[in-house]
């Protein structure tokens, strides 16, 4: 991976960063509902939210080779779960613990650096109780949104591939069809299994109604699939997927952007 020089901004145009982690075993709901993994929570998220009652299908398969044509016989069983909600202390930033996943949702960024010191501990806390588990799929995602409001987009704010589908001039009653959103797809191929999908363009939230502002959207969603048993190894795999991320943010904006994020 080719390396630029770490950019520190002032401001920056986050919507939403979200981090998910999925697992293969299931999580008792001793170890969701444990105190010592609850104080390692509340260190970053301390408002509890709702606790949801959760139904999994567990669906085993069988084949008899004494029956006919291998008939397979099939069991369900339904496993009953949780799934707890924290949120932080101003309710912008969340997390949820299920028995098959974690995933956290952060609207109020304060950097990288912040939001592993939270996911670190608890996904250790978690490896601690549950000692074989393994997560089968780790993504993190950050969603840049560019609102009209808040600032003048312009195309020269990106590169050419990317400017090309900012539509400067919104909507106008009297023309015979109108946009309702205009988003475009990059897909990447990383090392060790890694997917990389970058998605841009006319970001539009009252969808499907037609598009009234020019708001604009870096979405970048970094995925790695793969068995791991070690919790160190997945966090590893968030720290390079971030930096990926990262890499790719500074291929698609200019100095120009770069210099109102820095306020100069």
């Amino acid at each position: 991976m080719c390396s630029i020089e770490k950019n520190v901004y002032t401001k920056n145009f986050l919507d939403t960063v979200i981090l998910r982690i999925d697992f293969l075993e299931f999580i008792s709901n001793e170890i969701i509902e444990d105190v010592e993994l609850r104080k390692v929570i509340i260190m970053s998220f301390p408002r509890l939210g709702k606790t949801q009652l959760m139904k999994y299908n567990n669906v085993n398969i069988q084949f008899n080779p004494l029956a006919p044509a291998d008939v397979p016989t099939t069991n369900q069983d339904i496993i009953n779960g949780l799934q707890k909600e924290y949120f932080s202390a101003d309710g912008n930033n969340s997390i949820a613990i299920s028995n098959k996943f974690i995933v956290c949702q952060i609207k109020e960024y304060s950097g990288f650096d912040k939001l592993m010191q939270s996911i670190q501990l608890i996904l250790r806390e978690i490896y601690h109780k549950q000692i074989n588990l393994t997560s089968v799929r780790t993504g993190i995602r950050y969603i840049n949104l560019f609102r009209s409001g808040e600032i003048k987009l312009q195309k020269n704010l990106f590169v050419q591939e990317v400017a090309a589908s900012l539509e400067i001039k919104p909507n106008v009653e009297t023309e015979p069809i109108q946009s309702i959103r205009s988003m475009h797809t990059t897909e990447y191929k990383a090392a060790d299994g890694v997917n990389l999908s970058f998605k841009y363009g006319m970001y539009n939230p009252d969808y499907p109604n037609v598009l009234k502002n020019n708001s604009f959207t870096l979405d970048f969603d970094c995925v790695f699939v793969e068995a791991i048993s070690n919790p160190e190894v997945v966090i590893q795999h968030i720290n390079k997927g971030h930096e990926l991320i990262r890499y790719l943010f500074e291929q698609t904006i200019t100095d120009a952007l770069r210099k109102l994020m820095r306020n100069e």
